[in-house]
């Protein structure tokens, strides 16, 4: 069976040859797995039946500004954490012994 009969089999409650599989990679994994694959399509190398489709993020981006960046949602990514340093700092202080 080809990837596409096999997933519209099992979305028609019948049984196909194997389970249609899917992969999600992070972007490391990605780049270990295209090295290792010698840049062939990874999801052929594998047997992944099932592809992703999906809007691309077209927007504006906001320019960093000291080491803050925002993503797409324009959630600022270090300034949680400097806050989260900076309340560990104090509370381990108070937390000393006297």
């Amino acid at each position: 069976m080809q990837a596409k009969e096999r997933v519209l089999t099992a979305l028609n409650w019948q049984e196909p040859d194997r389970v249609p599989i899917q992969i999600y990679l992070t972007p490391e994994m990605k780049t270990k797995l295209s090295s290792h694959f010698k840049g062939r399509d990874i999801l052929e190398c594998l047997g992944v039946d099932f592809r992703s489709v999906g809007p691309v993020y077209r927007g504006k981006s906001r320019e960093s500004h000291n080491d803050i960046a925002c993503d797409m949602w324009e959630l600022a990514l270090n300034v949680l954490s400097m806050a989260v340093r900076e309340l560990m700092m104090k509370q381990s202080f108070y937390l000393l012994p006297v």
